[in-house]
C-alpha cells in the first residue's frame, strides 16, 4: 500500500476445503480502506490497514464456519422461504421490476444465481444466529437488579438547571455597542414585565438555540457553560432572569426555568436499558463460545502474505 502495490489474488485462508481469497477480504474492507487513506499515512496507515484486513478475514472465516455447520443440520430452510424473500426484495427495492434488478446486477458483475446465493446465505446466517445465539440468551430479573446496584454511579444524574438564553452581538464600533447594549437592556426589561422570553429569543437572539426559543434544556452549568455564564445562575430562583452579561463579543440574558438536584435514576426507568446491555454482553459471550466450538471441529488454515 505504501508503494502503491496491493496483493489481490491468492488464498487468504481455508475453512476445511473452502477457500477464502484475498480479493474477498479486500472487497470487504474497501470502504474502510478509503476512509483510512484519507486520515492516515506511513506506518500508522499500514498498521490500521492490517488490522482491518485481519478483522475482515476473521469475519469471513466465522461466516464460513456457520454456513458449513448449517449444511450438517437436518433442519434446512425451505426453498420457498428464500423465494419469498427474493420476491420481497424485488418488490421493495426494484418496484417489482425484474429487468431493473438484472440491470443493477449486471453493473455489479453478478448473475441472478450468484445474487440469489448471497441472499440465501444471509437468510441462513440470520437463522443460525437466532437459533444458536439469540435463543440461548436469557436475562433473569435478578441479574438486572444486581447490575443496577453495582452500577449506581452510571445512573446518577448531576444537579442541573434548565435555562433559556437571548444572545446578542456586542458590536464593533462604539455606536453599535451602545445600540446593542440598549437593546439588551430593553429586552431584559420586557421579559421582567411579562413578555414571553422564548418569543423574544426566537426574534432577537443570534444564539444556536434561538429557533428553540433559546431553550438549552436540562444542563450541568459548570460542565457546559463558561464560568462567566454559570456563576450568575447560582443565586437565581426559577423564573428569575440574570442581568445582561457581557462576555467577549456577545451579550447574554439568561432565564432560569428550573433547578433539579442530583438524583439517581430509579430502576424502573433504566430496566430496559440494563436488559439490553446484559443481552448484548451475553450474546457476545454465547457467540464467541459457539464459534470456538465450530473452530474446534473444523480445519482452519491461514496463509501469511504481504498484502499491503
Amino acid at each position: 500500500m505504501l508503494d502503491g502495490r496491493i496483493t489481490l489474488d491468492g488464498v487468504a485462508a481455508y475453512v476445511n476445503d473452502h477457500s477464502i481469497t484475498i480479493g474477498e477480504v479486500m472487497m470487504m474492507i474497501e470502504p474502510m480502506r478509503r476512509r483510512l487513506l484519507q486520515r492516515y499515512d506511513g506506518e500508522e496507515l499500514l498498521r490500521r490497514l492490517e488490522e482491518a484486513y485481519n478483522e475482515a478475514l476473521q469475519s469471513l472465516v466465522e461466516r464460513q464456519l456457520i454456513l458449513q455447520h448449517y449444511e450438517t443440520l437436518e433442519r434446512q430452510i425451505p426453498e420457498w422461504v428464500i423465494e419469498n424473500r427474493l420476491n420481497e426484495i424485488i418488490q421493495e427495492m426494484f418496484n417489482d421490476d425484474r429487468e431493473q434488478l438484472m440491470d443493477v446486477l449486471a453493473e455489479e458483475g453478478l448473475t441472478y444465481d450468484q445474487w440469489r446465493e448471497r441472499i440465501r446465505e444471509q437468510i441462513i446466517l440470520s437463522n443460525m444466529r437466532s437459533t444458536f445465539v439469540d435463543e440461548a440468551v436469557h436475562i433473569p430479573p435478578m441479574a438486572i437488579s444486581q447490575y443496577y446496584d453495582a452500577n449506581l454511579a452510571k445512573y446518577s444524574q448531576p444537579a442541573s438547571v434548565r435555562v433559556r438564553m437571548i444572545v446578542l452581538e456586542k458590536g464593533r464600533t462604539a455606536d453599535e455597542v451602545g445600540r446593542n447594549r440598549q437593546l439588551a437592556d430593553d429586552l431584559r426589561r420586557r421579559t421582567l414585565e411579562g413578555e414571553d422570553f422564548a418569543v423574544l429569543a426566537q426574534r432577537f437572539s443570534v444564539g444556536s438555540r434561538a429557533g428553540q426559543g433559546g431553550d438549552w434544556d436540562w444542563i450541568d452549568p459548570d460542565a457546559l457553560l463558561r464560568p462567566e455564564l454559570a456563576a450568575p445562575l447560582a443565586g437565581l430562583e426559577p423564573s428569575q432572569i440574570t442581568p445582561v452579561i457581557e462576555h467577549g463579543d456577545l451579550l447574554y440574558i439568561i432565564k432560569l426555568e428550573g433547578r433539579r438536584q442530583e438524583f439517581v435514576r430509579p430502576l424502573q426507568d433504566v430496566r430496559e436499558e440494563i436488559e439490553q446491555t446484559l443481552r448484548r454482553e451475553q450474546a457476545e459471550r454465547v457467540y464467541a463460545e459457539w464459534i470456538a466450538r465450530l473452530r474446534d471441529r473444523a480445519v482452519v488454515r491461514y496463509f501469511e502474505r504481504q498484502i499491503f
